[in-house]
């Protein structure tokens, strides 16, 4: 799970009900900007290379194609592709998080009857996986968000003391 660090170097520094609501404010932002930009990635052509998922066998493939007429990643009928983008976004002053209603993606990679035993990673794995520039992005949000939060605080509190 990827951390953002977030210093603030400032005299006139906010009260710490200020700086919660700043950091929940700016978690949101982060949540709702992965929600509509970043969760169509996951299911895109690209993805498996993008996020590095789990090679499917050569069977699974050739059915899917067969089948389905495409090879999208974590995609069979489009179902969970649809719902992932439709997800709840929650934010704290701790973090953020994305509730994803899409049960199937929770399955083994192998589905419901997979005879697989001890699966490393399933879907939801995958689909909740971010990289590198996923990360850095967000953090450049957040802050820019948590900037102009802090802004409006400073001019509110110097408003309150010149009454």
């Amino acid at each position: 799970m990827p951390f953002i660090k977030i210093e603030i170097d400032d005299g006139d520094f906010p009260t710490k009900r200020d700086m919660n609501e700043s950091l929940k404010t700016s978690y949101a932002e982060i949540g709702r900007w992965h929600q509509r930009e970043r969760i169509k990635l996951h299911f895109d052509a690209n993805a498996q290379q993008r996020y590095k998922y789990s090679k499917r066998t050569r069977g699974y493939e050739i059915r899917k194609r067969r089948e389905k007429g495409h090879n999208l990643p974590l995609v069979w009928t489009g179902a969970s592709a649809r719902l992932a983008r439709t997800g709840r976004v929650s934010a704290t002053r701790k973090g953020v998080t994305i509730s994803i209603p899409a049960p199937t993606l929770n399955l083994p990679k192998g589905g419901p009857k997979s005879k697989s035993i001890g699966v490393k990673k399933t879907m939801s794995m995958e689909v909740t996986t971010v990289n590198k520039n996923e990360v850095d992005e967000a953090t450049k949000i957040g802050l820019r968000r948590l900037r102009l939060r802090m802004d409006v605080v400073r001019l509110r509190r110097k408003h309150i003391r010149k009454l």
